[in-house]
């Protein structure tokens, strides 16, 4: 769709490729308040056939009803990543703080020495930039930098975000991440794997994109 349609005009236009509208009024009301694109463009494909052509009998209804469908799956992804990301950064932090003290830990000597020295930098300057993002509005993080001119792990960590603090992981020499694994069970290459794979299902839930079928 290439220009502004009001959302009287995607109703009928909708209906005009055959889709089912039982209920004009509430079906207005859904797509104003969640947008046309979030509930249709987003979930209209599993209700086409080859030919990109709507099935016979397609509701809007059913349209619907996926989306609901989707969005509270993305709610429940949402809510065990929060929980997920809580313990796994607060696990970090103790080994990182144990190991490495609090105050000089970010150093990329502490970083496995297997990994490139670009993906180390990238990752330091990822860490400073949320640092300096958040400075001024993590009451923590203003505390430690102004008395101390230092953040340390336990802070750290309810700053990055969930993306960068997997990465974080990924770095730590291999004793470190197998240290945190060992809290899990589970080994430090799974573990690995599991941050990274809920940081991509975490950012589509996060941002309202579909999830159902995205993998």
């Amino acid at each position: 769709m290439k220009e502004y349609r009001t959302n009287e005009d995607l109703i009928e236009y909708l209906s005009s490729k055959g889709v089912i509208i039982a209920n004009k009024e509430e079906a207005l009301q859904k797509i104003e308040r969640y947008t046309y694109y979030s509930i249709v463009n987003t979930y209209k494909s599993i209700f086409k056939g080859e030919d990109s052509n709507y099935l016979d009998n397609v509701t809007f209804d059913e349209i619907y009803a996926l989306f609901e469908f989707d969005k509270e799956l993305k709610n429940i992804i949402l809510k065990y990543c929060l929980e997920i990301e809580n313990v796994i950064k607060s696990i970090m932090a103790n080994q990182i703080s144990k190991v490495y003290g609090v105050k000089e830990y970010l150093n990329t000597s502490n970083w496995d020495r297997s990994i490139n020295d670009d993906v180390k930098e990238n990752l330091f300057n990822k860490i400073n930039n949320e640092i300096e993002k958040d400075y001024n509005t993590h009451t923590a993080a203003i505390h430690y930098i102004d008395k101390y001119e230092f953040v340390p792990p336990f802070v750290l960590v309810k700053i990055l975000t969930f993306g960068v603090a997997s990465s974080y992981y990924g770095l730590l020499k291999q004793s470190d991440r197998q240290a945190i694994a060992k809290y899990f069970k589970i080994s430090d290459k799974l573990l690995k794997q599991i941050l990274k794979n809920l940081t991509t299902i975490r950012n589509v839930a996060a941002h309202s994109d579909r999830l159902y079928n995205s993998f």
